[in-house]
C-alpha cells in the first residue's frame, strides 16, 4: 500500500488532470472540464499538501475516538484547518 499510486484529480471537478505523454515535472496538466492548469510539479506539491492534511485529520479523529470516555486519559490536539485544494488525490 505503500507503493500505490493515485491519479491527481482536479479539486473542483474531481476528474483525473489530463497529463501529455513523456511528462516531465515542467509539464503543464490541466483538468479536461474545468481548465485550470498547472506545472506537474507544482501539481503534485499540493496534491501531496493536500493528502497530509488528510492523513492529519484522520489521526487527530481517531485519538479523539481512543481518548472518548477514558477518564484517566486526556489527549489535546489542534483542528486542523479546513483548506480548499486546486489539486487532490482520490481516496
Amino acid at each position: 500500500m505503500a507503493d500505490e499510486t493515485k491519479p491527481i484529480l482536479c479539486g473542483k471537478c474531481e476528474v483525473p488532470l489530463e497529463i501529455p505523454a513523456n511528462a516531465d515535472a515542467e509539464s503543464t496538466v490541466r483538468c479536461p472540464r474545468c481548465g485550470i492548469s498547472e506545472k506537474l510539479k507544482s501539481a503534485a506539491a499540493e496534491a501531496g499538501r493536500f493528502l497530509a492534511d488528510h492523513k492529519a485529520q484522520l489521526l487527530s479523529k481517531t485519538l479523539r475516538d481512543i481518548a472518548r470516555g477514558r477518564k484517566h486519559l486526556k489527549i489535546t490536539t489542534k483542528p486542523v484547518k479546513k483548506r480548499h485544494y486546486r489539486f487532490i488525490v482520490d481516496l
